[in-house]
């Protein structure tokens, strides 16, 4: 199957999501969508950082983030695209490196603020509200919401029989990193655990993709994950995981609640770590060596929506 499109998406205008930016690693390029939410800090996801293990100090990979740009591959409008290195990274105490973890929610914090405004093509987008005043679980059920990404645009897979199942297996996609955007439909948790085993706890939330017909292959996939669901002109979701062969018709893909980790961002961004429930992690410097390089590969396949 070869469909067209984030996937099944549509070409965002160069203007349109000006707080969209891709996370990247120093020499590998785009791994991970991201969204500003001040000029000092980037939301993404905890899992696009490549940990290995829950008491990790470091990300092992020298990060960077580029802003200002609808194109990555394309040097046709360098007059706002701006790459600016992550200094320190911020992820919940909670989070493990599990595919299905809690809190798959990370804040980077930039070594230079970014310049804001319609002249830099970069914008910070609006928080939700904290949970406490809203009905968080069911608050947002059957709103039509836009997920936007620079990942694949195409995903084949074939179905293979083991174990007397019926499995699916990605068998690998072409992405021309543009902007992609694509409208969804967001279901209450109750709906969406009869979808999961794992639990859909109160720091999740999933939806649907509904930018083309129910039988057409349509989904978050590979360099999607950490992007932005929004609703309202306010970041409600986080890309996090979903089933595997990148199609959110019938299965929901699963988001992180940015609105239950409001408090977590707040002490992020004051660097309020420790009882508040926040991890501090520094970014160690560039080695090129086997060792490094192994870790890279097992870092590289941890980039799109953990598949389940």
């Amino acid at each position: 199957m070869k469909p067209e499109g984030i996937i099944g998406g549509t070409e965002a205008l160069p203007d349109e999501f000006p707080y969209v930016v891709s996370v990247q690693w120093d020499f590998w390029g785009h791994f991970c969508g991201g969204v500003v939410i001040d000029e000092w800090f980037v939301l993404t996801a905890a899992h696009c950082l490549g940990l290995e293990k829950p008491d990790q100090k470091e990300v092992q990979i020298p990060l960077s983030i580029v802003a200002g740009t609808n194109h990555l591959l394309d040097g046709t409008n360098n007059s706002t695209r701006v790459r600016v290195d992550v200094e320190s990274v911020y992820i919940p105490a909670v989070y493990k490196p599990e595919k299905t973890s809690p809190g798959d929610i990370a804040v980077l914090k930039l070594k230079e603020k970014l310049k804001l405004g319609s002249q830099y093509n970069v914008e910070k987008i609006r928080l939700p509200m904290p949970t406490y005043q809203l009905n968080y679980l069911n608050s947002l059920a059957d709103a039509s919401a836009l997920v936007m990404g620079f990942g694949y645009e195409s995903m084949e897979t074939e179905l293979v029989e083991k174990d007397n199942k019926t499995k699916i297996v990605e068998l690998g996609g072409e992405t021309r990193q543009i902007l992609m955007k694509a409208k969804t439909i967001i279901i209450s948790n109750k709906l969406c655990q009869t979808f999961f085993l794992n639990k859909i706890g109160p720091g999740k939330m999933c939806a649907f993709m509904r930018e083309q017909p129910l039988d057409t292959q349509q989904g978050v996939c590979e360099g999607d994950s950490g992007g932005p669901m929004v609703y309202k002109n306010r970041v409600v979701g986080i890309v996090s995981y979903s089933k595997r062969g990148c199609n959110d018709s019938y299965k929901p893909a699963v988001y992180t609640r940015v609105s239950a980790w409001y408090h977590f961002i707040e002490n992020a961004m004051w660097d309020n770590v420790g009882n508040a429930g926040v991890r501090r992690l520094k970014i160690k410097p560039l080695e090129f060596d086997n060792k490094f390089m192994k870790k890279m590969m097992r870092s590289r396949r941890k980039q799109k929506p953990n598949s389940i």
